[in-house]
């Protein structure tokens, strides 16, 4: 990245609109990621997909998984039916653990699943525990970044030299199709333009004019759950210019009535 990226009118107007962590200055040991840190190859947070046959043709499984800074995992399982919640979930040394508690034609099922996650690779082998016995199964999921998975307000922030600059990305789902918005206290709001997800990167532009001149902004990030990370290219008087891009979603408000508890559900899907 080129130092005259900060200089003069550009760097003020950009620092405005965009939610990036400025690292030029840090050493890289001191911003390396741990094997379990957010964002990392290990980390398992995203959704992920596999197909299972159960007899009856094969049925898509869904994992949904999210890590929290004290690598605490939460999450859902969805196959035949569902969605179970996980617990006990947690993530440590770049593997992952988590338990569910289900029921099958009136009968507590116990499900332990450990595993690791490399990139958009997700392998695990699960202890499935019915009527005493237990047997073991193994999965091997794609990472499977849909619409409604990155639906959602999103905090940026951009940590600059001279002070921290914050916006919101507020993204809508609507049967498969994405919009949304960027907003910034300084810059105002902002139309996203070419919205797209495909291979688990979500990707948009922005453009704007300063000072009469065409600015240019290219936005590509990867969620992984409630974090995303990527990059944003810009294109400004003949300059283009990469710079680093870091966002987290605002948790979903619960709707009334609704339970945080986890409740028991019916097993088909993990033990069929």
């Amino acid at each position: 990245m080129r130092m005259q990226f900060f200089a003069g009118a550009v760097r003020s107007t950009l620092f405005s609109v965009l939610s990036v962590a400025i690292l030029c200055s840090a050493p890289m040991a001191a911003i390396a990621q741990s094997p379990d840190s957010a964002g990392s190859e290990n980390d398992p947070s995203g959704t992920w997909a596999w197909e299972q046959d159960f007899g009856d043709g094969p049925v898509q499984q869904i994992l949904k998984l999210n890590a929290n800074a004290k690598n605490r995992l939460f999450g859902t399982y969805i196959g035949k039916s569902g969605p179970h919640r996980i617990s006990n979930g947690r993530l440590e040394n770049g593997k992952f653990s988590f338990e569910l508690e289900l029921e099958y034609e009136g009968k507590p099922v116990h499900v332990a699943c450990t595993g690791q996650a490399q990139g958009d690779e997700l392998k695990a082998k699960c202890d499935i525990t019915a009527d005493g016995e237990t047997n073991t199964h193994e999965i091997v999921a794609k990472r499977a970044t849909r619409p409604v998975d990155v639906a959602g307000k999103w905090n940026v922030r951009v940590e600059a030299p001279d002070k921290v600059y914050e916006a919101v990305l507020d993204i809508t789902a609507k049967k498969g199709k994405l919009s949304g918005t960027y907003v910034s206290e300084e810059a105002g709001q902002f139309e996203l333009e070419d919205l797209k997800l495909e291979d688990n990167i979500l990707s948009f532009s922005l453009s704007m004019d300063v000072e009469g001149n065409p600015l240019a902004l290219q936005f590509k990030g990867k969620p992984r759950g409630n974090k995303m990370d990527g990059t944003v290219t810009y294109t400004y008087q003949g300059e283009t210019g990469e710079v680093p891009l870091s966002a987290t979603r605002e948790p979903r408000a619960k709707k009334q009535g609704e339970s945080a508890r986890p409740r028991l559900q019916r097993a088909e899907a993990v033990i069929e």
